[in-house]
């Protein structure tokens, strides 16, 4: 199997077992929002610098 097909599998447990907790208050709902995005920034952010070469 291959790095990508394991990390799709990752995600579609993530979602399912988001999806089992639903619905969700709007409080929750906000924070799980916030580290997504917190988790975007992060990896985008190492993704151009391994790109780039460069290391902050």
């Amino acid at each position: 199997m291959s790095e990508t097909q394991k990390l799709l599998q990752r995600g579609d447990a993530a979602k399912a077992q988001l999806d089992s907790l639903r619905p969700l208050d709007r409080e929750r709902e906000d924070r799980v929002m916030q580290k997504f995005r917190f988790w975007w920034t992060y990896h985008s952010n190492a993704i151009v610098e391994r790109l780039d070469g460069r290391r902050t």
